[in-house]
This record gives structure tokens, sequence and C-alpha cells, in this order.
């Protein structure tokens, strides 16, 4: 019965990652993920479209490379601010395409926040507004024919006036029938109209708002902040172009239901140019905003037990590293289960992964806020203490030390104790990744060499590190002898496999 539960839950698991895939990787706009070193993370097809480069070969490579150098410095800048919570503005830009197109870009950036609201990675938005813009062109060309032959058809006005009203009725049509929210107002910002999606979206017929304010139909609020978001309308017919509003947006429905939106408003003018209202175009972007924060998670979280991965949490060393001073107290703790594989050999790997899932919630409910603890492999663990004195380290090793060997792990008829070696390194200004690592391992190393289940404090001069380094070296080195076919054979005593008396009962 626990199996088939278990097998419910990771199935529904696999359809609920498959819909976000499926969500992000149907849309036409280009959705990039990169975290705060510019690292991408995520790249759906509409990124391969318009950016003209393969998800593969953009996968791990850094955001600038994908940007014009004459704009890299301000797209460093907005990354800067949005790590610092402070809100981007949208812009347009234009690229070259391989075929000599010049192809104009609408994009946004926006922070992806933890359930803490902590920004982790930017999330960018791009859309092809090329074929926009020549629509645009065309219909101001097409504003121009019309003028034309109003003018050419001053004596049959019937007729002209028959052909506006036909016209009127395709562009209601139209409106109807396309895929986006839109909503139109008066020079007052009063709603003169309302299409299918925009009454789906928020919850209100075009007959029940003609005549309302927009901003009581349409109530949006800032994401982060919970903060009432500015007037769209109000915006594009006081500065008389396009605003796109600031992501992450939430439109308030009728019933109180919340949707995370991209939108834009833009004036409406009259054959003499004056602004007479304005049109609001916006569209449901939740489940797309949520695929990509799901990808991202996925990108940098052990899908076992939800902690940190790996590549996260060398990533995360690499920029603590790099940015720490003298003045600053940092530590690092690689810990090895102990027994661990007694439990997978007796009871299954099933048992031994839920072993390692109850055993990451332990450790972390022993760890502080701000810690990074992370699942490097197997039965290894690597915990990032930032701004913690040695003393205070050692204190929070000893504590998670002790909760793993009070730990009874319960399997069918069966219970077993554990226990953790631990090896510390306080991390010194101009440290490596390579030295800080190969040090924690050869700590944790002698705690398991000392008796095991004890912490360990990494002593570079210490007589067991220094033999565990020279038996790591000699194993590198017979290696690299092996494959270059440096041994020589001296002497190889021949030994008879059987003895006399077997060889003779044996022979026919």
């Amino acid at each position: 019965m626990m199996r088939n539960a278990r097998d419910s839950e990771t199935q529904q698991l696999k359809l609920s990652e498959s819909k976000f895939k499926t969500v992000l990787r149907d849309s036409n706009d280009a959705v990039i993920v990169h975290d705060f070193g510019g690292r991408i993370l995520a790249w759906n097809h509409g990124a391969e479209k318009i950016l003209e480069a393969l998800e593969a070969d953009a996968l791990g490579r850094n955001i600038s490379e994908f940007i014009p150098e004459a704009k890299r410095e301000k797209a460093r800048i907005a990354t800067t601010r949005l790590h610092g919570g402070v809100k981007v503005t949208p812009l347009e830009t234009q690229r070259l395409a391989k075929d000599g197109r010049i192809v104009d870009i609408w994009q946004v950036a926006s922070a992806l926040r933890d359930e803490k609201g902590t920004p982790y990675a930017v999330m960018t938005t791009g859309r092809d507004i090329t074929a926009a813009k020549a629509r645009e062109r065309a219909l101001r060309n097409s504003d121009r024919e019309l003028e034309r032959r109003v003018d050419e058809r001053t004596a049959d006005l019937e007729q002209v006036s028959a052909d506006l009203r036909g016209e009127k009725e395709l562009l209601r049509i139209t409106l109807a029938s396309i895929g986006d929210a839109v909503m139109t107002t008066d020079l007052g910002g009063h709603i003169t109209y309302l299409n299918r999606v925009a009454e789906r979206l928020t919850g209100w017929s075009d007959a029940e708002v003609r005549g309302v304010p927009s901003p009581q139909i349409f109530r949006i609020i800032d994401e982060a902040s919970g903060e009432p978001a500015v007037d769209p309308v109000q915006r594009a017919m006081q500065d008389g172009d396009v605003k796109w509003l600031p992501k992450p947006t939430l439109l308030i429905g009728r019933d109180g239901h919340e949707l995370a939106i991209d939108d834009s408003s833009a004036p409406i003018h009259d054959n003499d140019g004056v602004t007479v209202g304005a049109v609001l175009i916006f569209r449901d972007v939740t489940e797309k905003r949520r695929a990509a924060e799901q990808l991202a998670h996925q990108a940098m979280h052990d899908s076992l037990t939800g902690l940190v991965n790996r590549r996260e949490f060398m990533y995360r060393l690499t920029r603590i590293l790099g940015e720490q001073h003298s003045e600053q107290n940092h530590a690092l703790l690689y810990m090895d289960l102990d027994q661990f594989k007694i439990i997978n050999d007796s009871c299954g790997h099933m048992a031994g992964d839920e072993l390692l899932r109850q055993l990451s919630a332990l450790m972390l409910a022993n760890v502080r806020g701000r810690d990074t603890l992370a699942r490097l492999g197997g039965d290894e663990f690597g915990l990032l203490l930032e701004n913690c004195p040695m003393e205070r380290a050692l204190h929070i090793a000893h504590k998670v030390r002790q909760s793993v060997l009070d730990f009874r792990f319960g399997w069918r008829d069966k219970r077993f104790t554990l226990g953790v070696s631990i090896g510390a390194v306080p991390m010194v200004s101009g440290d490596s990744l390579a030295s800080l690592m190969s040090a924690a391992d050869n700590a944790c190393y002698a705690a398991k060499e000392l008796g095991r289940n004890r912490v360990h404090v990494y002593q570079p001069d210490a007589a067991a590190l220094a033999l565990r380094h020279g038996e790591m070296q000699w194993t590198s080195r017979i290696k690299v002898a092996f494959a270059e076919e440096r041994f020589r054979l001296y002497y190889q005593p021949i030994v008879a496999l059987q003895s006399s008396a077997a060889k003779f009962c044996c022979d026919y």
C-alpha cells in the first residue's frame, strides 16, 4: 500500500513537471532564467527562435554572451538592482538576425523569489515585436489610405459610412476572437469595451462595466510588495506612447482570485492625432511563470532530498570565496554518514532513499536559516556556514552530529542507529575551491579514521592527513603509470593451479 501511494505521488509529480515544461516549451515568447552570476539555468523554444541558439548550447553559458556588447553594462546594472530588490524598467531593443534582418525585441526582467521573498534568480522574457511594428506602420499607412479614399469619395457619403461600419464590425469580431484580453476606455478612463478573454480573466461582462472607471475592474498589484500598481491606462494617455507594466504584476479578479499577467497599454488617437482614449492588452502568464520557477528550482536542487545540489553548492562556495574579505568568518563542513551502506545492503535502495530524506530534514532543522545544506552525492553532505566563526561552526557541527546519533531509523521490522563523520574547515581569504574541498574531504576522512561519528577540524600539518594526502597522490600516480604503460615485469612466480595428485585423478 505504501509503495502504491509513493508510486502515485511520483506519477503526479512527473505529470506536473510535464505540464510546466509543456507550457514553457510552447510559448512563442523567449523565457530565460539565469542566476545573479549570469549563468543560464533555463532556455525555452521561444528563446531558441528569437535568439537563434539551441537550449543545449545556451545552458550553463553566461547571459552576457547573448547581449550586444553596447548593452552589457546596462544589463549588469539591471541584474544588480534586481538582486537588491529594485524593479527595472522594460526596454525595447534590436538584434541582427543571421539572415541580415533587424529584429525588434521587447524584453522585461524580473527577480524570481523563494518562499521567504529572497531573490534567487532572474527571469527575462522577450517578445519579437518585429511583426507588430510592421503592422503598426501598415495601420498608419492604412489610415492615410482611408483618409485619401474619404477625400476622393466625398460625393458618396453613404457609401463611405457603410465602409466604415463594415470595418468597425470587422474590428469588433477580430477583438472578440484573439487570444489576448482587450479593454478600451474613453479619455476619462471609463471602460468602453471588454472582449471575451478580458471578461473571463476579470470576471466581469462587457455589459456590466460600460462607463465604469477602469481601476475598479482592472485591479492590479505588485506581486512582491502587494501594493497597488500604477494605472496603465492613465500612464499611456499622459505619456502618449505604449507602456508595459513591470513584472511581476498580479490581476485581482472579481472573485478575488489572482493571476500573473503581462500587459501593455497605448493611447487611442483620432485622425487629427488627438488622444480620445486608451487600449489595454493583457494575458494570463501564471502557468508560464510557474514553469520557469519550477525549472530554476530543479536546476539548483537535489530531486531526492530537496536540498541544494552539488553544482549549486559549488557555485555558492565559489561566490563566497570571490567576495570574502579578511575580516569575514565563514566555515565549511563536509559530512559523510556512517553505516549507511549496511542499510542499503540489508533493506534495499528504497529504504536508503527514505533514510536520506528523513536525515536531510533532520539536519536542516539544526542549522541556521541563512546556511546552505547540500547533498553532494550518495550519503555525503556539505554545509556552508556564512558569517560564522569557527567556534560557532563547531557548535553547529556537534549539534548536527548528536541529532543524527539520537535518530532511530525504522524500516519494516528493523531499527537502525547511525552516525556521521564531519570534517570542518575555516574558509580563509585566498583559498581556491579545489583546495578547500580537498581539505574538507581530508578532515572528514580523518574523522572516520579516528573512530567515526566525530567532528575533526582540518590541520594542514597533521600526520594522519599527510598520510591520507600521500595515499591519494599514490593512487593518482599508479593510475597514470598504468595508462602510460610504465610498469616493467621483473619477477613472476609460476604456481600450479592443481596439485599433481588432483591432475592425475582428472587426467583421462
